[in-house]
């Protein structure tokens, strides 16, 4: 019952401050409708010069290589494609939050920054080599899927430091010691804000059910295998901070089942990865985190 209340009281308050900046949820809301346009995502990068700004300096790096110089968010979608334009506004609306650098252990929002995308460049990579129709989808919902361990980091900082700080923290995994300091954990956290901000679905699901894509809904096995995946492979060569070193063979079993994968596949995967890696790297670089 104290738990349900603490985490009922923790989401009240992150809703009221909001930690996820109000473009972000914008543009999630705005792009995730079946019938949104480029004209909306332009509207809305162009409702904030800042984002503007940052996202042209982005598009015009040596990164893209295009041949004439970009000016306006029009042209950028244009050049670069309504999807490819989302994931760098979405990237730059939200690195703010990441960019502080106090370490906590293993822990700092640099860190967990790097593991974001690193998960979200590689489940978008394993889902288009499987021809899934929701790769485009991946590197958005990767960026944001651990938001609930910023909110534990800004509003439990006490709390969150002695769970990061915990003895067994990396034989039990965070999300366990999680469960025995607060009562909740961090997916639980960001799927309740989640929902109090009106996030699309598949980005709630993708909060929380990261860990455990057999008891999402079933619609969105698929896709939380890939993401599972990523999440394994991305922790498992320590890509930023690693959010849990606790691998749940059952979860990864049935992700490999649920997309018809040898283990031996997982090796091929492996073999891109360091390429995958270093696209994340670029990323990072772009958004200046």
């Amino acid at each position: 019952m104290s738990s349900t209340l603490s985490l009922q009281s923790t989401v009240e308050r992150i809703r009221s401050l909001s930690t996820l900046p109000q473009v972000a949820i914008r543009i999630l809301q705005r792009t995730s409708d079946p019938n949104s346009s480029a004209k909306d995502l332009e509207d809305i990068i162009r409702a904030d010069p800042p984002l503007a700004a940052v996202l042209l300096r982005m598009v015009n790096s040596a990164h893209f290589g295009l041949r004439e110089r970009v000016l306006d968010i029009r042209k950028a979608i244009i050049f670069l494609g309504f999807r490819t334009v989302r994931d760098l506004a979405l990237s730059a609306s939200v690195c703010d939050i990441f960019k502080s650098r106090d370490q906590i252990g293993t822990y700092s929002r640099v860190g967990l920054w790097k593991h974001c995308v690193g998960v979200g460049v590689c489940s978008k990579a394993i889902a288009q080599k499987l021809n899934l129709d929701f790769a485009d989808n991946l590197f958005s919902l990767g960026i944001l899927m651990d938001l609930g361990i910023i909110m534990l980091d800004q509003y439990l900082h006490e709390e969150f430091k002695n769970i990061l700080l915990h003895p067994d923290f990396k034989s039990l995994g965070m999300s366990a010691i999680q469960k025995e300091v607060l009562g909740f954990t961090h997916m639980e956290l960001s799927e309740h804000v989640g929902q109090a901000w009106k996030l699309p679905t598949e980005a709630l699901v993708a909060m929380a059910y990261q860990q455990k894509p057999k008891n999402s809904p079933v619609e969105f096995h698929s896709m939380m295998s890939v993401i599972f995946l990523a999440n394994t492979l991305i922790n498992a060569q320590e890509f930023g901070f690693v959010t849990t070193s606790v691998v749940e063979p059952t979860a990864f079993n049935f992700s490999l089942a649920q997309l018809g994968l040898k283990k031996l596949d997982v090796r091929v995967i492996l073999e891109d990865l360091p390429r995958e890696l270093e696209r994340a790297t670029e990323i990072i670089q772009l958004a200046e985190c």
